[in-house]
C-alpha cells in the first residue's frame, strides 16, 4: 500500500496536523514519512496516543517530543508533558 499523494499535499497545506490511535506499523511508517519533512513548517503536529515512532513527531510552539523514548529521565518527560498541557 502506497501512501497516497492526496495525503502529502494536505499536509503540505496545513497548518495543524492532528492524529490519534496510530498503533499499525505500516501506517505509523507511512505518517512518519509523509510529515518528517514538513513537520517543522506546521504550526502544531498533534499526534496521541499512538507509537513512539509517530509520537516523536509532537509539537506545539517550542514543545517538542522529538526526543520521546530517548530521555534517560521518563519521569521527568512525562512531568514536562503534564505541566506543559495543563490548563
Amino acid at each position: 500500500m502506497s501512501v497516497s499523494p492526496w495525503l502529502k499535499v494536505d499536509v503540505a497545506n496545513a497548518n495543524i496536523f492532528i492524529g490519534s490511535l496510530i498503533f499499525i506499523e505500516e501506517l505509523a511508517e507511512k505518517i512518519v514519512d509523509v510529515v518528517t519533512p514538513l513537520r517543522d513548517e506546521l504550526d502544531a503536529c498533534l499526534i496521541f496516543p499512538s507509537m513512539p515512532a509517530v509520537m516523536r513527531l509532537n509539537k506545539l510552539g517550542t514543545f517538542s517530543m522529538a526526543q520521546l523514548g530517548r530521555d534517560r529521565d521518563a519521569l521527568n518527560a512525562i512531568h514536562r508533558i503534564l505541566t506543559f498541557c495543563r490548563v
